[in-house]
């Protein structure tokens, strides 16, 4: 690993875990000799760090969940004002699963599967009464793997079906009025057998590069940028259908530690994954300051 980075935002020091595009994530030991991770990026609208991202792994972090703690957030500042962000956050020991799972015996591969259901089945227990996040603030959209938008916030299961339903209808080069119907018929069974009002926490992004594991152990869960409250379907939904760089052969495992969602969600998730040559005329980037 780099000791300096060679990167043209202004940073800190460290040794590079992590580099793509306007985001970098370094470890660097302060002053008091603690070592912290520190994840910063700069300000664009593609992959932009939003305060929501910061609270919402705080918001993990201190329900039980297993996930780095945030120290801070700051601002990068250049001559005419802020320019990026950067979270401050915990270390957690290990390494991330991608590294070690497939040289794992049969019995640390099911001993870390059971944890990580654990820890989905307490995420489903950390609910909110809106779509999106703490402080009902946007999040990003799960749908769109090609540009990043922000999503919601939605007061109602309600407004986020209909919001998902006219991305079926407005698919381009279809006939959509039998499929609009079909779909309509899913989201409303699905709605009527959830609690209403109550949207769990959801990750959105369970890559094994984002499960840290020590000796067998997981050790934190990390990487919030795509979390949110969302409906119980979405979890699985987006980890197995859109599964937007996830590696393949971590897919099948998702399909059993995931709580399932009904086939008719996870076909809706497939529709409604967005192309670049589809505009629906509500995309609409994050503020910076969200």
């Amino acid at each position: 690993m780099a000791d300096v980075l060679d990167v043209p935002e202004p940073c800190v020091l460290g040794k590079l875990i992590y580099h793509r595009g306007p985001r970098t994530v370094v470890e660097h030991t302060r002053s008091d000799g603690q070592t912290v991770v520190v994840k910063f990026a700069k300000r664009d609208p593609r992959a932009a760090i939003q305060r929501s991202e910061a609270t919402m792994q705080q918001f993990a972090a201190t329900h039980g969940i297993l996930t780095p703690k945030v120290l801070r957030v700051y601002e990068i500042m250049g001559e005419t004002g802020p320019i990026g962000r950067a979270i401050v956050m915990e270390k957690v020991p290990g390494v991330p699963l991608v590294q070690v799972w497939r040289k794992l015996p049969s019995e640390l591969q099911e001993s870390i599967k059971d944890q990580l259901r654990e820890h989905l089945a307490l995420m489903r227990a950390l609910a909110m009464p809106y779509i999106g996040r703490v402080g009902y603030k946007p999040t990003w959209n799960l749908f769109n793997v090609r540009r990043t938008y922000a999503l919601g916030p939605f007061p109602d299961r309600q407004s986020f079906d209909e919001w998902c339903l006219r991305r079926i209808r407005q698919k381009p080069a279809r006939s959509y009025t039998f499929d609009k119907w079909r779909f309509r018929r899913h989201v409303e069974k699905d709605r009527a057998r959830s609690t209403e009002g109550q949207f769990v926490l959801t990750h959105g992004d369970l890559s094994p590069r984002n499960i840290m594991v020590d000796d067998g152990k997981i050790t934190g869960i990390i990487d919030w940028q795509f979390s949110g409250f969302f409906p119980e379907w979405v979890e699985h939904a987006n980890a197995t259908v859109v599964a937007a760089g996830m590696e393949t052969w971590w897919i099948p495992v998702l399909r059993e530690v995931v709580p399932k969602c009904a086939k008719g969600m996870s076909k809706l998730a497939f529709e409604i994954e967005e192309h670049p040559d589809c505009s629906y005329g509500d995309e609409k980037d994050f503020a910076f300051d969200d």
